[in-house]
């Protein structure tokens, strides 16, 4: 479900309906329902027809042989509504692929966009949770995705979503075509200001612990500093941590909130041990923000590299001091402006539109 747009896949799943609405596409959306994922009118002005679908969040799609992920979005109305017509037909993630080499589907253009490489996302996801039902799901669906990939060659073009995914995926399927298209967004400019913030700020899922283990691992205390947290859903040992050392949490902030957040601050935090895909909340840094941090993991495997201030263990805190001081210069404003040709969602538009 694409809205609201207030999580990186529903962002990037949005701004690229919207993208090619404005190309003058009529969209047929199909979608699915399910928690708090509801009908939204929102969707109405950029789609030209809309179709919802219930999920199956039940045991037997977790004890199938197809991913949970995959099962779950497995309803027989889809394959209905898609059988109807003739026209390309655009899956959102490898988890919607469940009908992608149905015989039905045989003569269609049919094109995935890659979010990330999946098994190796829940792979982290595994090594990164405390939790063991979660560990025993993300290990469960690790093992599941692994093998399903191979029904991605039932695919006429691949759109993964990063230079390193697409390195993955041409290894894997060296005779398919497959073709980088950059993440849709909600930014048309830099956003950034001159100067000096006034606190740091992480922000993101933060009930996915792989967002914050690396701050709560390696910060050491200091009134130097106001650190502010932000995102939907903290577990409970987040909300106990912030307490305890005196950081703000916001819970569940509006977009508005967000925007204002991150480009007050003076350092964003983005840290991750997980390095496939794409973090939209590290655009939206980049397009607002001012100094980056991230853990040198994941700034050496990210094509921001060159945006972000990679830190360790060891220099975490000094390069928290050293960065607060700094004022952030019309110059290095300059440098993220070349981020707005890469990242421009018409021309990006455009690349599908073309392969369909």
């Amino acid at each position: 479900m694409p809205y609201p747009a207030n999580y990186g896949g529903a962002v990037e799943e949005f701004y690229k309906i919207k993208a090619l609405h404005q190309l003058g596409v009529k969209v047929i959306l199909h979608c699915f329902v399910y928690n708090k994922f509801k009908e939204n009118d929102g969707l109405n002005e950029f789609c030209h027809k809309i179709y919802y679908y219930e999920r199956k969040n039940n045991m037997q799609s977790f004890f199938a042989t197809q991913p949970f992920i995959v099962k779950s979005r497995a309803n027989k109305n889809l394959l209905q509504n898609l059988s109807n017509d003739k026209f390309p037909i655009l899956f959102e993630g490898i988890h919607t692929t469940a009908f992608l080499n149905h015989a039905s589907l045989k003569d269609r253009i049919k094109i995935v966009r890659l979010h990330n490489v999946e098994h190796l996302y829940y792979y982290d996801l595994y090594e990164n949770s405390n939790s063991i039902s979660k560990k025993i799901f993300y290990y469960s669906e690790y093992t599941k995705l692994k093998k399903y990939e191979d029904k991605l060659k039932s695919a006429t073009y691949l759109l993964p979503i990063s230079i390193s995914d697409k390195q993955h995926y041409t290894t894997k399927f060296s005779d398919k075509n497959i073709h980088f298209v950059p993440a849709f967004h909600q930014f048309s400019s830099i956003e950034t200001q001159q100067g000096n913030g006034r606190y740091i700020l992480l922000h993101g899922n933060l009930s996915i612990e792989d967002n914050y283990n690396f701050f709560i691992n390696n910060y050491k205390y200091s009134e130097e500093f106001d650190i502010i947290f932000a995102g939907k859903e903290p577990t409970q040992k987040l909300k106990e941590y912030c307490t305890i050392n005196n950081i703000q949490l916001i819970e569940n902030p509006t977009n508005i909130q967000l925007f204002h957040l991150i480009q007050n601050a003076q350092i964003n935090l983005v840290f991750s041990s997980i390095n496939t895909g794409v973090k939209l909340k590290l655009l939206h840094c980049l397009f607002v923000g001012r100094f980056c941090f991230a853990n040198e993991e994941f700034k050496n495997h990210s094509e921001f590299s060159t945006f972000l201030v990679g830190v360790n263990e060891n220099n975490f805190n000094e390069q928290l001091k050293t960065y607060m001081r700094k004022s952030f210069s019309e110059d290095e404003i300059e440098q993220r402006k070349m981020l707005e040709v890469e990242f421009n969602n018409l021309k990006n538009a455009n690349t599908i539109l073309n392969l369909m």
